[in-house]
């Protein structure tokens, strides 16, 4: 009598145990999901924390789509600088280009989130807490470019590896995340090598009402 109740102690153990790690691992929203709340924002601001190698930036910026404006509040060990996109200034439509096609997180956080949802894999997705959930993307690719002058430039081959863990809430709303970006640079008619990490954090603030 002892055995079977050892034993089936023992299953409903193992049920339980299955049961939490199902829990955790699914029932959270899809990539769709998430996209699907990001094209519906028109305004938002964010703050992100980038580190390369040994310099560090802080950024804090907010987009509106609807009345055409941005502006981006950039800090580092070289003090704090301002740049703005509103309508009828100095190199507005250069810098609200940046704001609509930037794909850095530092120029846009949604573009950012989408950029690596569409382009790269999801490899699972984990309950963290309460109706909070993180995604796990992997993107990589290779560009070809050219730099410096045509007296003195180069043709580039670069490949790169963006490690990226996005936080949403069950309804795929983009709360925040953390990536890690490992880029190499073959610069050909230069015969250099480049490698750079960049290590990020960012946190979505909510609407700009401005």
């Amino acid at each position: 009598m002892r055995k079977t109740a050892v034993a089936a102690a023992g299953v409903v153990l193992v049920v339980l145990v299955v049961w939490a790690v199902v829990d955790a691992t699914l029932g959270g929203p899809s990539a769709e999901d998430v996209l699907d709340a990001i094209n519906g924002q028109n305004s938002f601001c964010w703050r992100a924390e980038l580190a390369y190698n040994i310099m560090e930036r802080e950024i804090f910026a907010c987009v509106n789509y609807n009345n055409g404006s941005a502006f981006w509040r950039v800090t580092s060990g070289n003090g704090t600088s301002l740049i703005r996109a509103f309508p009828g200034e100095e190199f507005y439509d250069l810098t609200w280009d940046v704001a609509l096609n930037g794909k850095g997180v530092e120029w846009n956080a949604l573009n950012f989130a989408s950029w690596v949802l569409k382009e790269g894999t999801v490899e699972g997705i984990e309950k963290v807490g309460r109706n909070e959930y993180e995604i796990r993307v992997v993107l990589r690719g290779r560009e070809s470019y050219a730099v410096g002058t045509i007296e003195n430039g180069s043709r580039v081959e670069e490949r790169y590896e963006i490690v990226t863990f996005l936080r949403v809430n069950g309804e795929g709303e983009l709360k925040g995340g953390r990536f890690t970006w490992r880029s190499e640079r073959n610069y050909i008619d230069w015969n250099r090598r480049e490698v750079e990490e960049i290590r990020g954090s960012f946190e979505m603030l909510g609407p700009w009402n401005n």
